[in-house]
């Protein structure tokens, strides 16, 4: 079994188990370092990355498939998905723990995030965030996993265009969602808050880098 910081030992899915959808979990093949064998199920992400044993995922649904599968997908990306069979994936038996409330608001306010965008994207109520910023409720590993992949894709963001302003330039941001949502540059459904802070981000590494509105 496997086990992560602040988590008690995880347990492999079951093929008739339920109420997965949203839940954080690790592919976790006990006899390989690799995932799977690819003439057997699908190993890719939608990117194109191999999946691979130890990775940190998130349950799209909520019971495995008449196949035994369920699709899972990278924290932070809904999207970038890949299905593999419900024995290659362990769930925490504590749920629980993971972020401090403090660190958990830190992380979204950091992130140029609200506590509504929060619950939407978590598909939880406005309520359930506050208890967990209160201490009223604890943290469901769920949210604290979805929570650090939005900052890894903020974080890798940041570095290709910092790296890419290293000389210095024009780093552009958007004033309102609707423009940056027209805008898609990079087929991303996060508000245009997000990329103003991604932004001041950019420009505190690359000095010479000034910020401007695209209009």
């Amino acid at each position: 079994m496997i086990t992560t910081a602040h988590e008690k030992p995880a347990m492999t899915v079951g093929l008739n188990q339920d109420g997965l959808r949203g839940q954080a979990a690790r592919i976790y093949d006990p006899d390989s370092d690799f995932v799977v064998d690819d003439s057997l199920v699908p190993a890719e992400f939608t990117d194109g990355t191999t999946a691979y044993h130890g990775q940190d995922v998130v349950i799209a649904d909520d019971t495995p498939n008449v196949y035994g599968a369920l699709i899972v997908y990278k924290p932070g990306e809904p999207n970038n998905t890949v299905t593999l069979p419900h024995y290659l994936l362990a769930v925490p038996t504590q749920q629980y723990g993971t972020l401090t409330p403090a660190e958990f608001r830190c992380f979204y306010e950091y992130l140029g995030l609200t506590r509504p965008w929060i619950a939407q994207y978590l598909n939880v109520d406005e309520a359930d965030v506050r208890g967990w910023e209160d201490g009223t409720d604890p943290i469901p590993v769920s949210a604290a996993t979805e929570l650090k992949g939005l900052a890894r894709v903020a974080d890798e963001l940041v570095h290709k265009l910092a790296t890419d302003l290293q000389a210095g330039g024009v780093m552009t941001t958007y004033r309102t969602d609707a423009q940056f949502r027209a805008a898609d540059p990079f087929g991303l459904t996060y508000p245009a808050s997000w990329h103003r802070a991604v932004a001041a981000r950019v420009a505190d590494r690359t000095p010479t880098t000034t910020i401007d509105y695209r209009d």
